[in-house]
């Protein structure tokens, strides 16, 4: 596992990388670290997990998930920077209403991870 946190981006993701890891951790992923992560995933088989509260860099992952309060509150997939940015400004409350078009997972699929029935 390697660390990558802070302003560093692709130079910072490049020497993680080299050391071999199977799990890369970025906190506050910027446009060029998230795209140097996205280049990580494909091109050497390494998973990530970033922090961002840039929808536009989020959008580089393949699922988003939501916390609020240390809790998942919700998840989509495959969604782009305007259904991220729609999901932060709830504030924490679902997207389903942005639909399966969109990437969301919703109730009828397993892989959703909404832990909060109020939600539904």
């Amino acid at each position: 596992m390697s660390w990558v946190s802070g302003p560093g981006g692709a130079g910072s993701v490049a020497a993680a990388v080299a050391l071999g890891p199977r799990l890369l951790l970025a906190d506050e992923a910027s446009e060029e670290s998230g795209a140097a992560l996205r280049r990580a995933v494909k091109g050497h088989g390494v998973a990530a997990v970033m922090s961002t509260s840039a929808p536009t860099v989020a959008a580089r992952a393949d699922a988003v998930v939501f916390l609020r309060d240390g809790g998942v509150v919700d998840m989509v997939a495959g969604a782009g920077p305007e259904v991220i940015s729609d999901c932060l400004e709830r504030s924490g409350r679902s997207c389903q209403d942005r639909g399966r078009d969109a990437g969301h997972r919703g109730p009828e699929d397993p892989r959703r991870n909404c832990t909060d029935p109020s939600l539904s």
